[in-house]
């Protein structure tokens, strides 16, 4: 248990600090006079709360629910952060940085807000397997061992070009005699049969070269996969907790912790499923006595499944409980504009249609917000975070009662299409999905304004100037 929950509060603390560095950020832009986006930190206050409950820091977990109340009270009357709030916020923000400076053993200075940042990121380490290293490294010596025999295909075809050369001086040569003939139709089908087999062996070469490059991109990819456990151990304990606190009785059913998939993507992913366990707990799951009078188990069943299939990942969070209300997410989704009213006998909105609504952002039917029903921002966050890993969420009803939701995404966050793009020596690749468009810019395009180089260029009818910034000064 003392390794898991090592495990749990290392990945903590790299989220934790993205998240105050985040808001700080924010607050600070929000001084300046500089508009905020107010949705985008209350997210982040969401997914901290969340996050601290996971690794039972009550402390944090109370600082981070007071910040997504303020930022709730500023989304909710349209406004933006002002030095009030900006204030209370930052006070909020030192308590869990001290809370979390205790927890970590770590002195943090008394100007906490005002603290640079550290210049050199921490050192993260992956502990692999040495089977998977040496799989790794016979991948690389077999793509080597091809390459090097395209060295040798290129000097075949040199020699080819050097008797290719000779043939034709010597059909130039004044004075060809009627003899010669034979012997220079025998050269040239010599260099006809070199050609020929060096075709041949040049096409056995590249498919054995992409065999082999294939091999150690599968390889690559698998060195950065780990279990599943290593990011969703714990919650099981969370959720029968949180079920306690509320006066509810589940029995959790988690599978599939051994499944291998990239960390990176497991990482990203911990925060969503941790909104969908409290969201079926708290949303879905009826009382004991509730369920009684349902004639149901009075305990009912909340479980977390992991699996990998033809290169997909997918993880699904399902319960036992009430299932959707249709009739009350038609009801939200009418007042929120996002359906339009139906004619008279005109046929309700599919299942499936409702049930993709409940993803919108800011979309709830629950009635009252408390630290585990949250602000029914959960679905949201989910959905996007699987947008961002290449992938999509649905959630179905259960027979004969309850709810699923799945997230399924590519099974390596290594394996994506990306623009290259190329600094000095250094070379970056950036995630095509994470593009919204891509200019070719000439150096007397680029204008000054405001002491800072921009460029203007049109989107949907409208001029957007956006600043230039060198790859080097940011990355």
């Amino acid at each position: 248990m003392a390794d898991i929950r090592e495990q749990l509060l290392a990945a903590f603390e790299v989220e934790y600090r993205e998240h105050v560095d985040a808001i700080r950020d924010a607050l600070q832009r929000a001084r300046a006079g500089e508009p905020v986006n107010v949705r985008e930190i209350f997210r982040r206050a969401h997914s901290l709360k969340g996050a601290a409950r996971a690794v039972d820091l009550p402390e944090i977990e109370e600082a981070a629910h007071a910040m997504e109340s303020a930022f709730a009270e500023v989304m909710e009357q349209g406004g933006q952060v002002h030095l009030g709030l900006a204030g209370r916020v930052t006070g909020n923000l030192d308590v869990i940085e001290r809370r979390a400076a205790a927890v970590y053993n770590r002195a943090l200075p008394d100007n906490s807000t005002d603290a640079a940042p550290s210049e050199q990121a921490p050192t993260e380490f992956l502990r692999v397997n040495a089977g998977r290293v040496q799989q790794l490294s016979t991948a690389m010596h077999d793509l080597s061992a091809n390459l090097d025999m395209l060295d040798i295909d290129a000097d075949d075809l040199r020699g080819i070009q050097v008797r290719a050369d000779s043939l034709a001086r010597m059909l130039e040569r004044p004075g060809l005699h009627l003899e010669d003939t034979a012997s220079l139709a025998q050269e040239a089908r010599a260099i006809a049969r070199g050609l020929y087999s060096a075709a041949r062996d040049h096409r056995e070469i590249s498919r054995r070269s992409a065999l082999a490059a294939g091999r150690l991109r599968d390889e690559i990819e698998r060195i950065a996969l780990v279990p599943a456990s290593t990011v969703f151990a714990g919650l099981e304990t969370m959720l029968r907790d949180m079920a306690d606190e509320i006066g509810k009785r589940v029995d959790v059913r988690i599978e599939g912790l051994d499944t291998q998939a990239d960390r990176l993507l497991l990482q990203s992913l911990r925060d969503p499923v941790i909104h969908l366990l409290r969201n079926a707990l708290a949303h879905g799951m009826e009382t004991p006595l509730d369920r009684h009078s349902m004639g149901k188990p009075e305990r009912g069943e909340i479980g977390l499944r992991v699996t990998a299939r033809a290169g997909k990942l997918e993880i699904a969070v399902y319960d036992d409980g009430r299932g959707p209300d249709l009739r009350r997410i038609e009801e939200v989704a009418l007042q929120r504009g996002l359906i339009l009213p139906r004619a008279e006998r005109e046929a309700p909105p599919t299942a499936e249609r409702l049930l993709a609504i409940v993803f919108e952002p800011g979309f709830s039917t629950a009635e009252a917000v408390d630290r585990v029903a949250g602000r029914g921002m959960g679905l949201s966050v989910v959905a996007e975070t699987a947008r961002r890993a290449g992938g999509g969420a649905f959630m179905r009803r259960r027979m004969p009662y309850g709810a699923e939701v799945v997230i399924s995404t590519p099974l390596s966050a290594a394996r994506q299409p990306v623009l290259l793009a190329f600094e000095g020596e250094q070379i970056y690749g950036f995630p095509t999905r994470a593009l919204e468009k891509v200019l070719h810019v000439l150096p007397e395009q680029i204008e000054r304004l405001d002491g800072r180089e921009v460029i203007k260029f049109v989107v949907d009818g409208n001029q957007v100037v956006a600043p230039v910034v060198s790859l080097g000064l940011v990355l």
